[in-house]
């Protein structure tokens, strides 16, 4: 029987990788095109995201405008936990914590996802295995 720290702790990681693999896919659609130049994030194609981003061009993303971010990620099939998805984005995005986002703050985060998602390619089999086996602990 698993321990429920550890089983939280291990719902919590698979949510983070989770949307870690769908904001990437979703900024991936938004830039319509590579996101990468030379191995390193396109800066033009997240300050573009930004800008759509930025509905009331204020030039800093809103807690409301970052609502309608994670809304957008919801979109289609895929499904996220939008309370889950919009603290960890908040955590991650504002850094100095005055619920706003700025450019750099949006940029920084932006990559900072997007290398965590470069390197869990290679350990993608490993968050599938957690997923079965906390999927077996809860409904068994």
């Amino acid at each position: 029987m698993w321990n429920p720290l550890i089983q939280q702790k291990s719902l919590e990681y698979i949510k983070h990788k989770h949307l870690v693999q769908v904001f990437v896919q979703h900024i991936q659609k938004q830039a319509r095109g590579n996101l990468f130049k030379r191995g390193r994030p396109d800066i033009n194609a997240l300050k573009r995201l930004f800008a759509k981003t930025d509905k009331d061009r204020s030039h800093s993303i809103t807690v409301t405008e970052l609502e309608e971010l994670v809304k957008q990620l919801e979109s289609g099939k895929v499904e996220v936990d939008s309370n889950f998805a919009l603290s960890t984005l908040s955590r991650i995005f504002d850094k100095n914590r005055d619920e706003r986002v700025d450019e750099e703050e949006f940029i920084e985060g932006c990559e900072k996802l997007l290398e965590e998602a470069k390197d869990d390619t290679t350990s993608k089999k490993l968050l599938d295995e957690a997923k079965k086996h906390l999927l077996f602990a809860l409904f068994h």
